[in-house]
């Protein structure tokens, strides 16, 4: 898999680095071979809010547009790229998409199906630590504290 290259995007949410340190060569060989080239021209939809999330996106170049799904119209909330993932915590949950993502421009990257995704995990108990503590700090800065 190349290297993810810089873009002027605002940054936020999961990136593929923070996971990378957690692959053993098996597993990174393993999530190499899962993923599939993906490719969206500019304004159009990656994924809707409320559709079943059936896959992992790991964004390698180009900017998306996170629209709030439960409004009518499109308002633009961040752009991400540069190894930017989407999709991770729906999929982990079986759930439907939070939110509505488009692209920006055009965009390049990799889908990791479900089924896949998580055959990752139970076969790499290491990433599935890392993932689990990455959902954890998202989860805790997010959900407030009870006093």
């Amino acid at each position: 898999m190349q290297e993810v290259t810089s873009s002027p995007c605002k940054h936020s949410g999961f990136r593929f680095e923070e996971f990378r340190s957690a692959l053993t060569p098996a597993a990174l060989a393993d999530l190499e071979a899962a993923f599939e080239p993906i490719v969206f021209d500019k304004e159009s939809t990656i994924f809707n809010a409320v559709e079943i999330a059936d896959k992992v996106l790991l964004i390698k170049t180009g900017c998306v547009t996170i629209a709030n799904g439960h409004k009518t119209n499109d308002q633009r909330l961040t752009s991400q790229a540069d190894g930017h993932i989407f999709g991770l915590m729906e999929v982990l949950a079986g759930s439907p998409h939070r939110i509505a993502l488009k692209a920006a421009t055009d965009v390049q990257g990799w889908a990791l199906p479900a089924d896949k995704a998580i055959k990752l995990l139970r076969d790499h108990p290491q990433l599935s630590l890392r993932v689990l503590a990455l959902v954890a700090a998202v989860y805790n800065e997010s959900i407030p504290h009870l006093t």
